[in-house]
């Protein structure tokens, strides 16, 4: 019985995550480089918490409450996930922000969250913002720029270059914004 306590205790604490957060006060920014190569700036009074554990969970994860600018690195999945094509597959990188997860599939772009509205600008590469308690279906960026009701069925936008997405958690609602509109952000 105490080796089934002792290796329940190893295995909770394993299987946890492990966040390092990263806060900044009004006024300040800081530069945060990740130990997966991905380069972050958190702007003013801004909380980022990321997941530690990403290498063992194959998978990196970051929460952000205020604004930050993302890069992000490339890495591989291990050589075990080898492809049909024979590449290894990229490690995923999300970041959940304002009730909205925000995959990366590209490089460069800024969240800006404040009580509850986000806003999303791609700067480079590709982003698909996932929106809760939507159905599961894929909106064409070349389908009608606009507005998503609650009742939608949309549940996860795929997002160009230039663009910008506002969300609001309260309301459940986004709005795609051009490239033009971007560019006071």
């Amino acid at each position: 019985s105490i080796l089934a306590v002792i290796s329940f205790l190893w295995w909770n604490q394993t299987s946890q995550p492990e966040y390092i957060i990263y806060a900044t006060d009004f006024g300040e920014t800081k530069e945060i480089q990740l130990e997966d190569g991905s380069h972050i700036i958190l702007n003013a009074n801004s909380i980022l918490r990321w997941d530690n554990n990403w290498n063992t969970n194959g998978i990196r994860k970051a929460e952000l409450q205020g604004e930050a600018f993302f890069e992000v690195a490339h890495v591989n999945l291990s050589k075990d996930s080898i492809s049909s094509s024979g590449e290894s597959p990229r490690m995923p990188f999300q970041v959940e922000s304002a009730g909205m997860v925000i995959e990366v599939l590209g490089t460069s772009f800024n969240v800006e969250e404040r009580r509850g509205e986000a806003r999303v600008y791609l700067k480079e590469g590709l982003v698909k913002l996932h929106f809760p308690g939507h159905e599961e279906t894929d909106i064409d960026h070349a389908e009608e720029k606009g507005k998503s009701s609650p009742s939608s069925s949309t549940k996860s936008v795929l997002m160009e270059v230039g663009e910008t997405v506002r969300y609001s958690s309260r309301t459940r609602e986004w709005v795609r914004l051009g490239a033009d509109m971007a560019s006071s952000i």
